[in-house]
């Protein structure tokens, strides 16, 4: 039985004719090695048909429309490619390995949210809202010439990538710390074997929901350097970059707000939590060491200095392990405290700091520094957070309130209309209460609704005991 080959080729016959396949089982084309060459070179538009996949894109371009649209839509498929594969990066961490973790009871649920964050939260989004939404409108790319739309819809709820950045770092501390238990490193190493992991370490993955946001706007500027202000997605373009630029904005002022927060609860924690310091807006500024003269002995000692945006902590080392850090010394609050400068005719660079903590008595004490830029850099420090105190305190009335009276959380208290006119109380637990009047009743209606819904809202990892609680 003699064999026969056959050959398929495609042949464009213009806009109107199509593609057309047409089969041959003789020599009709074949083609010398030289033949071939020329062939390639004449660019022909018969194209041999194989096992392997092909991409039938049709002729080049010839018009400068056609070759910007081309292009386009190169960059529209490169955002679509690019959501499929980070789509599996999320499975990945927050599918198949968090349900590993679960299974197996490997750590507590606790440290699962603290090593993953929202990453589920995030993989659910992307597989079913974000990545479906982009595939039907690149199917239909070439007829609407829209995907904008689809991330101008959706560019809100990249919001949510702030609390797993902000936990980014954590999460690869405690990731570190895990895998020296056996139980957590073998099941890291389980499925760092599988097809997934790509041959890198599992917890180089972490880093991708940290730069994807960053991700669609260099993706989505490539696809608007295609497009002309009369193309149909222009403005939903535009839009859409800049939607995902204050999601980006919003994740890194959130790693700013948290790495100030945790560099605020570290001083804590050095001073023994013998001063309690978290508090809402809160900030370190600046640390140093200058030296104390003793008004009695006129002997100097080392102090270290913690400045705040509203708190000045003074404060000396301590030499005995096992303890704190620091011994606290004094405070000083930036509305209660006045920089003076240097009168020791013994010792250069000195200055005085006089006031107190807000509560308690005042106090003076006598600093001075070995050169005078580091004595100006501390007056210009300390005098920047005295004048913005004295500048807050001017937007209060003329009672010169400086700080809130009294707060209390939110979600639990109870909220009552009482029997007076335009008034409602506002109580937690069972000893503190406060009773407030509004000017009218569609105030009075209007602070009751909130304060019901703040008061019976259901707080984010309220099940965790690092929860976060709403307070007024």
């Amino acid at each position: 039985m003699s064999k026969s080959k056959f050959r398929a080729f495609v042949e464009y016959r213009g806009p109107d004719g199509g593609f057309q396949v047409k089969l041959s089982d003789g020599d009709e084309f074949e083609l010398s090695e030289d033949e071939q060459e020329d062939d390639d070179k004449s660019q022909s538009c018969y194209s041999e048909i194989n096992d392997s996949e092909s991409d039938i894109t049709g002729p080049s371009p010839r018009t400068d429309l056609e070759k910007r649209h081309q292009k386009a839509w190169y960059a529209a498929k490169e955002l679509v490619d690019s959501e499929q594969r980070y789509v599996e990066k999320l499975k990945l961490l927050g599918d198949t390995f968090r349900n590993r973790l679960i299974k197996e009871e490997v750590i507590t649920n606790d440290k699962i949210t603290r090593l993953l964050a929202n990453v589920s939260s995030l993989y659910q989004f992307h597989n079913t809202h974000f990545l479906p939404q982009l595939l039907e409108s690149s199917r239909d790319w070439h007829t609407t010439k829209r995907i904008a739309n689809v991330v101008r819809k959706q560019a809100p709820f990249l919001k949510m990538y702030s609390e797993y950045t902000s936990n980014y770092d954590r999460a690869t501390k405690l990731f570190e710390e895990l895998k020296k238990k056996k139980k957590f490193a073998d099941v890291v190493k389980e499925i760092e074997k599988q097809a997934e992991c790509e041959g890198i370490s599992l917890v180089q993955h972490f880093i991708c929901p940290v730069q994807r946001v960053m991700r669609y706007h260099l993706l989505i500027q490539e696809y608007k350097k295609n497009l002309q202000p009369s193309d149909a997605d222009f403005d939903d373009t535009t839009v859409a970059l800049e939607l995902v630029l204050q999601a980006a904005a919003h994740a890194n002022e959130m790693m700013k707000k948290l790495d100030g927060f945790g560099k605020v609860i570290e001083v804590q924690e050095q001073l023994g939590n013998s001063i309690s310091l978290v508090s809402p807006g809160r900030e370190l500024i600046k640390v140093g060491t200058v030296q104390k003269i003793s008004s009695t002995t006129e002997k100097t000692e080392d102090r270290f200095v913690f400045l705040f945006n509203d708190l000045v902590i003074l404060a000396s080392e301590r030499k005995m392990i096992g303890m704190a850090k620091y011994k606290l010394r004094a405070v000083f609050s930036a509305g209660n405290m006045q920089l003076c400068e240097g009168d020791n005719l013994e010792r250069e660079h000195s200055f005085y700091l006089r006031g107190s903590d807000g509560t308690g008595p005042k106090r003076c004490v006598e600093l001075f520094t070995p050169t005078q830029k580091e004595k100006n850099d501390w007056v210009d420090a300390i005098f920047a957070i005295i004048d913005e105190a004295k500048a807050h305190s001017l937007t209060f009335n003329s009672s010169s309130d400086d700080c809130a009276l009294a707060m209390l959380p939110l979600p639990g208290c109870e909220v009552k209309i009482c029997g007076e006119k335009f008034t409602f109380s506002v109580r937690v637990g069972a000893r503190r209460m406060y009773t407030m009047t509004a000017e009218d009743e569609t105030t009075q209606m209007r602070w009751l609704a909130i304060l019901d819904l703040a008061a019976n809202a259901h707080l984010k990892n309220q099940r965790n005991s690092g929860s976060e609680q709403s307070e007024c």
